[in-house]
């Protein structure tokens, strides 16, 4: 039981600790973005700590998941996966990249950048819908087998 409590432990400060890091990330690159002050953080660094964020999300899912035999409804859990990288990785990811060579208003590329922290927010929303479900499953599982 205490392993258990260990790994429920670790799994949720590598889940809060790369949620902090992705969004304080895409905040202040659009803050120093509207300010044109892109000397603050650079894209570079934004797109590392994304791809690190990303490999701690990768760990504490396998963390998980490695640790349920039987889990129900894989498909929806797998959509549900697919929809967090998309949305908290990939296009802030995209948008960053392409940054450079965006030929639109600055205004337009503000309320983009916006609207990727939004979208950022949803998906973060998203894994913690999942992570809660995937949390209370492996507990009830736990639970069910030590009482057998």
């Amino acid at each position: 039981m205490k392993n258990l409590h260990r790994l429920v432990n670790i799994s949720t400060f590598l889940f809060y600790l790369c949620n902090i890091l992705i969004l304080s990330a895409l905040i202040i690159f659009t803050i120093s973005y509207s300010f044109n002050q892109k000397e603050i953080i650079s894209s570079k660094l934004i797109i590392i700590i994304l791809l690190i964020s990303l490999i701690l999300k990768l760990v504490y899912w396998q963390l998980i998941k490695s640790k349920i035999i039987k889990y129900k409804k894989i498909e929806k859990t797998n959509f549900l996966i697919l929809m967090f990288l998309i949305l908290t990785v990939a296009l802030p990811l995209y948008m960053i990249m392409q940054e450079p060579s965006l030929i639109v208003n600055e205004l337009v590329a503000k309320i983009s950048f916006i609207l990727i922290i939004v979208f950022a927010i949803f998906g973060i929303y998203i894994e913690r819908y999942l992570f809660i479900i995937q949390t209370k499953n492996f507990l009830n599982l736990h639970t069910k087998e030590k009482k057998i």
